[in-house]
């Protein structure tokens, strides 16, 4: 509820930033609402940003949303809980075992958070780094 709670707050005054994306997949400079990276597929109490992602494949999945109306936002915002918002022509779906963001156009560096705490700013690079942690993952389902 939070998330959705922080949303509808913030888009009465948001204005999507230029980025440009960069990754295994090459590089997208456009307007984008949101970028949002993970290898695991869900968050924020169930919100499957990236359905697909793999914890045990070295790389993250990229979820870039352009940018919308805020009435479509509204409506993408519920089909985030079953992953269906990747089926919207807003949204594009990479994989990388990195990715950097930069701010081309902004004469201020745009703050990065990660679950919800400020982290950086940009430039910054985020990298998948194989077994540096030890997880205890559910049996998955083949």
């Amino acid at each position: 509820a939070g998330y959705i709670y922080a949303t509808l707050k913030c888009l009465r005054h948001f204005r999507p930033p230029r980025l440009r994306i960069s990754g295994e997949f090459g590089a997208i400079e456009e307007d984008v609402l949101l970028v949002a990276t993970g290898n695991t597929s869900s968050y924020g109490g169930g919100m499957r940003i990236v359905p697909d992602a793999n914890p045990t494949d070295s790389k993250l999945d990229i979820c870039i949303v352009r940018a919308v109306p805020g009435w479509t936002v509204l409506s993408m915002l519920s089909r985030v809980f079953a992953g269906r918002h990747v089926a919207h022509p807003a949204v594009r779906m990479e994989r990388s075992s990195w990715v950097t963001i930069e701010s081309p156009d902004s004469a201020q560096p745009l703050l990065l958070h990660g679950d919800g705490e400020d982290l950086t700013t940009t430039p910054f690079t985020i990298e998948a780094c194989a077994r540096a942690i030890n997880v205890i993952l559910p049996t998955l389902a083949t």
